[in-house]
This record gives structure tokens, sequence and C-alpha cells, in this order.
């Protein structure tokens, strides 16, 4: 579950599995430290914020998101990066799954084979998006209102939903989702990663976006 339609105060998402449900690909206790510490921190940090900013306690995660502009400017930047290390965070850990399925199938899968030729031209390429990254921030793969596919890579706790892209795929390249058990092999993180993609759960979302994208055309 998402908390991007929730107000303050903001919680810690559960994990979906266990803290070590992700091995051999990513070990217990970076999980434990991931989520239980990492994620955590956003959480309150954002809530400490609202705390000290009450006139903010009725928005939604989506409008700090959406809205930050509207935030002055001494205090923007503590909600950007933390509605959005609570948001990045929900996407990355959600869109994971222990014996995650091969590839995706249906719409999605066709829709792979339409804008990449293939499962495996997708792979290499969020890979390299991935490995681009300078210092911290997130590969993703979206699906656009336009019912397309796209790798996008955002650095720091930016977010594609001002965009009004859904994340299908989330990979966390902030050395502290990987280092202790790769180091500074971003790319076997990251080969790892992909065995943990939770393509039903992307088809879900695609297929939803897709039914609304054609319901919007008959409709025009």
């Amino acid at each position: 579950m998402s908390s991007l339609f929730k107000t303050y105060p903001f919680e810690l998402e559960p994990l979906e599995y266990d803290v070590n449900a992700l091995e051999p690909y990513i070990d217990t206790k970076t999980v434990e430290i991931h989520h239980g510490r990492h994620q955590q921190n956003y959480v309150n940090t954002l809530n400490a914020a609202i705390e000290e900013n009450p006139e903010y306690k009725e928005w939604t995660l989506d409008d700090f998101l959406r809205k930050n502009i509207q935030i002055p400017s001494d205090i923007r930047d503590v909600f950007a990066r933390n509605a959005g290390g609570v948001y990045n965070h929900e996407q990355y850990f959600s869109m994971m799954t222990p014996n995650a399925p091969v590839e995706p199938e249906g719409e999605l899968a066709d829709a792979v084979k339409d804008f990449y030729g293939s499962m495996e031209n997708l792979k290499a390429e969020m890979k390299r998006e991935a490995l681009s990254v300078f210092g911290s921030g997130y590969a993703c793969l979206v699906v656009t209102p336009q019912s397309w596919l796209q790798i996008i890579t955002f650095a720091n706790q930016d977010t594609p939903v001002p965009y009004n892209f859904k994340p299908l795929a989330v990979i966390d390249v902030w050395e502290h989702a990987y280092y202790l058990g790769y180091q500074n092999k971003r790319a076997d993180y990251f080969d790892n990663w992909w065995n943990l993609i939770d393509w039903k759960k992307a088809e879900e979302i695609f297929e939803e976006v897709n039914t609304k994208n054609k319901k919007f055309e008959f409709d025009i």
C-alpha cells in the first residue's frame, strides 16, 4: 500500500514479505536497515516538519510532491526531500517480491515488445540507465498517461509523480541500498534486483492505465 493519498501523521508502510525473503539477491541486514531505519527516518522527518508547520497537516503525500513550489522556500527542501524519500522507498520495496515472475505477460508483455523489442533489450537499457546515475538516485520503468513505456532516472528524492508517470519497476541506486552486499558493484546489484521485480503487480498497474487511456480515446 502507498501513502500517496494519506495525510499526517505518516507511518512506515510494512513490507509485504519477510525481511529475509529477498535472499540471496538482497541480504536480510540490508533490508532491515534500509526499510527499518532509512525509510523510517524519512517518515519521522516528514512528520516532524509538519509538526513545526501545522498548516500542512491536511496535505497528502501527493500534495507535497506536486505542490511543493507553494511551500515557502526556506522550508521547501525538507518537505521535498522527505516526502520524496517516503514515496520512492515505498515504490522500491512494494515493486519487489520473492519468487517473482520471470517476465510480464499480457498487455505489458506486448508493450515491452513494442517499445524495446524484447525483455533482454529492456533489461539492457534499464541497466545502462541505472549505472548512469551519478551519486544518489533511482532508475524507474514507468507507464505514461498515454500507455507508453519509458525508463527514467531521477536524482536524490525527486519522483515521477508530477509527470503522472506510474512506476512499474524501481531500483534504488543510493549506496545504502546495496553497499553491504555488493560494495561498489552496482551492476551486480542491478542484475540480482532484476530477479525480484513483481511483474504481476506491474501488469496490473499497466493494464489499469491502459484501460483508462482506451476509455479516454473512445470518449473523445
